[in-house]
């Protein structure tokens, strides 16, 4: 834009009146949208009178028709740690065998969370700096605690060897038999 122009602009009737209330609208705009209590930002409040809904009273008849229509459903479980079964039976425990995201031995449950090599240390394609972090829940308690396990190490009396970066395989002998187990972070 050269000089002409801005002459032309600043004498003209209908340019300066674009221009004037352009810079009143952008003002009013600035002013509405930055100055908290503004003036013409007050508004009137309603102090609106809030009362509570008092809630339906039923008769005794209602009442008991109601709770014989419910028995139907069940009775109520007590969820006291007395009356919860936890984990599994030992049978069950020494049944445990296949691809499985949770194992069960003793009153512990585990699950693989992590598979990791130490590149920096581990030969290639080699498992002996790799390490497996394992999940160990107390199902007595609830209380949970992740454990590093090498290749070729003993958890509960399993030998534990690293298959995969997502798999271990976890070998125990009992009763003259072999129980092999694939803990696995999810399934296939």
């Amino acid at each position: 834009m050269n000089w002409n122009e801005i002459k032309f602009l600043l004498t003209n009737k209908l340019a300066l009146l674009v221009i004037v209330i352009s810079i009143v609208w952008s003002m009013f705009d600035i002013s509405t949208r930055l100055l908290p209590n503004n003036i013409l930002n007050i508004k009137e409040k309603d102090d609106a009178i809030v009362t509570p809904i008092a809630s339906p009273n039923l008769a005794a008849s209602m009442v008991n028709e109601l709770n014989q229509r419910y028995q139907k459903y069940g009775k109520i479980i007590d969820e006291s740690p007395d009356n919860k079964i936890f984990g599994m039976s030992m049978n069950e425990q020494n049944n445990q065998q296949g691809e499985l995201t949770e194992v069960f031995i003793d009153n512990n449950k585990l699950s693989l969370k992590a598979v990791i090599r130490n590149d920096a240390l581990a030969v290639e394609n080699s498992v002996e700096k790799t390490v497996a972090l394992i999940s160990i829940v107390d199902i007595n308690t609830g209380s949970e605690k992740i454990e590093k396990y090498a290749h070729n190490s003993e958890i509960y009396g399993y030998h534990l060897t690293i298959e995969k970066n997502t798999q271990v395989k976890l070998v125990r002998m009992f009763d003259g038999r072999s129980q092999k187990i694939i803990l696995t972070m999810y399934k296939n």
